[in-house]
């Protein structure tokens, strides 16, 4: 069921270009269907949107021939729709992933710094500012990879930093396919009755600030604002509350999960359009600075093409997991690892690097049994017989070596010290230590984020984090007499670059012009 090979220098190496899910670029005829939809977005705006909604979902996406939206309101009475438990988790997942990436904010402060002139007095000032982004877009996908967690990753490092709006675009989805029952009511909101006597906890019991958000601390200083959080609020979710003749739903999960990390507002389009739609601007969609968040190879594709009209976080790939295990590891432990990541698509990889061939062939055989009890069996069996591979290593110094040559989205180290091999780790998007860390962890609840680099590009991106939503400005001032001081060495560069009109701007300030 999955492919198994000896490391000689060689043998690995062709193997792992065999994987068909790692990096390759997406077949002309999806370009070119993707050029299509983002001209007529550019030159129509929300009719084209709204005509393509219709053909890719189906003609009650855009009922009306409007898009629809959800506001703070319609976010609120989502989460508070959600089973006990649910609600609970992901207040605590938040509240991990709001902690962790404070700490990456506290690092991004800006700095000044001062020159003394001739006899003390004030010659040059250097210093940069850190800004968060005006508004950001965030994409969640729908169908089978409709993950809340996906938003409060791609949401709550965004608010940390400072963006003035977050928007959120997801596609509707039909009430019958939303997962957790229940009946969509007026904005598009699967109803979920909720589980225990206790009803949904409030916020409030998670926080000390007034935002009604759970965790959220301060929300957004000095904006404009229609709620408690210092958002704006956004038109209903259809005129007249009505739903699209009971047809179309949003998963309550991920609008719960919206409302949670801080998201302003929910405009329900997918696909190409939407993502286009959100780099120009429309009548019903804002124009963003930048778009994060998974999707298909036609979102993806979009995102690609626009990155210079609009910033992107990076063109993920299918997911991956690199697990590296010595003789101790649990092999019933890699094999279930190997199989979170292989329920995702059948061009997911699941590697194993193992210096033990006991290990090996007690994970092949734990993969196959374990598989037939898995939900999404049959693509977790795709992805293990298509871009599943154990490799059987010489050493520990060579499991290390061609780790940070795969460069893999997520990498466990199931060994006797983990750690110890963590400092010879250079290259992984996200890495799990440990055999109580199944990456798992990583992806709803540790607090690190779980968008990660892909497809090998670790070897120079980096998770997604707070950084990501933040823009530097430098700024300078100089004084008459530290200008005069700098002078000649100005005029002496912009001459050597044959730039008469800078030298001149310099030397017009002393009559030298």
């Amino acid at each position: 069921m999955i492919r198994a090979v000896v490391a000689d220098g060689r043998a690995e190496f062709e193997a792992l270009a065999g994987l068909a899910g790692r990096g390759g670029a997406p077949g002309a005829d999806v370009e070119q269907a993707v050029r299509q939809i983002i001209e007529d977005v550019r030159a129509e705006g929300d009719s084209a949107v709204v005509r393509y909604a219709a053909k890719f979902d189906g003609p009650d996406a855009a009922p009306g021939g409007r898009i629809s939206s959800l506001s703070r309101a319609e976010l609120k009475a989502a989460f508070e729709s959600l089973p006990t438990a649910l609600a609970y988790a992901l207040l605590h997942a938040a509240e991990n992933i709001r902690n962790y990436h404070k700490k990456q904010a506290a690092a991004l402060a800006g700095y000044e710094e001062k020159f003394p002139g001739e006899g003390g007095a004030e010659g040059v000032v250097i210093g940069q500012i850190v800004r968060g982004l005006a508004r950001v877009g965030i994409y969640v996908p729908g169908g089978t990879a409709a993950y809340p967690s996906t938003v409060l990753m791609n949401a709550i490092p965004a608010m940390l930093a400072g963006v003035g709006e977050i928007v959120m675009v997801t596609p509707p989805r039909k009430s019958a396919d939303a997962p957790g029952g229940g009946a969509a009511n007026g904005c598009g909101i699967v109803n979920v009755e909720s589980a225990g006597a206790g009803g949904i906890p409030s916020p409030g019991e998670f926080a000390t600030d007034d935002c009604g958000v759970a965790t959220v601390e301060g929300c957004r200083a000095g904006g404009a604002a229609t709620d408690d959080c210092g958002v704006v609020a956004v038109e209903g979710c259809r005129a007249g509350g009505t739903p699209a003749q009971g047809e179309f739903a949003t998963d309550a999960a991920i609008l719960g999960a919206a409302y949670v990390a801080g998201v302003d507002r929910v405009i329900l389009a997918g696909g190409a359009q939407a993502v286009a739609a959100l780099a120009y601007g429309t009548d019903t969609f804002p124009r963003v600075d930048k778009i994060v968040g998974p999707g298909n190879t036609y979102v993806a594709t979009a995102k690609r093409l626009l990155y210079g009209v609009v910033d992107i976080d990076m063109i993920a790939g299918p997911s991956e997991i690199l697990v590296i295990a010595d003789e101790t590891a649990n092999a019933a432990f890699a094999a279930a690892d190997l199989l979170s990541q292989a329920e995702h698509d059948p061009r997911a990889a699941s590697i194993l690097l193992t210096t033990d061939p006991g290990v090996a062939a007690a994970v092949g055989a734990h993969l196959a049994s374990q598989l037939e009890a898995l939900s999404r069996a049959d693509t977790a069996r795709g992805s293990i017989g298509q871009n599943g591979l154990i490799i059987l290593c010489r050493s520990e110094d060579e499991m290390a070596a061609l780790a940070n040559e795969i460069a893999p989205e997520h990498l466990e180290i199931l060994t006797a010290d983990p750690f110890g091999l963590l400092v010879r780790i250079r290259n992984a998007g996200s890495v799990f230590l440990g055999p109580w860390t199944p990456e798992p962890v990583g992806d709803y609840y540790s607090g690190t984020n779980h968008v990660l680099p892909t497809s090998g590009t670790a070897r120079y991106a980096s998770p997604l984090g707070v950084y990501d939503f933040v823009k530097r400005m430098s700024y300078t001032r100089y004084t008459e007499a530290a200008l005069k001081k700098a002078k000649d060495d100005i005029i002496e560069i912009g001459t050597a670059e044959g730039l008469t009109a800078h030298v001149n701007a310099v030397k017009i300030r002393f009559s030298e012009g």
